[in-house]
């Protein structure tokens, strides 16, 4: 999905909070990321991430 465009995901571990940056599913994948059973869901988060770093070279 685009960068800084909103959107309502379901974090079934319950540990991301707000302003987080998260990895998500969408789709088929999205609806089996629970471990007791598929839900009814479009987005799924499926990880946090903790740290970004970068190159002055890759900023293009």
């Amino acid at each position: 999905s685009e960068v800084d465009v909103p959107i309502v995901a379901v974090d079934t571990k319950s540990q991301a909070g707000y302003g987080d940056i998260v990895f998500t599913v969408s789709g088929g994948d999205a609806s089996v990321v629970s471990e007791i059973e598929p839900m009814p869901v479009d987005v799924a988060i499926v990880g946090i991430v903790h740290s970004l770093s970068f190159n002055e070279k890759s900023k293009g």
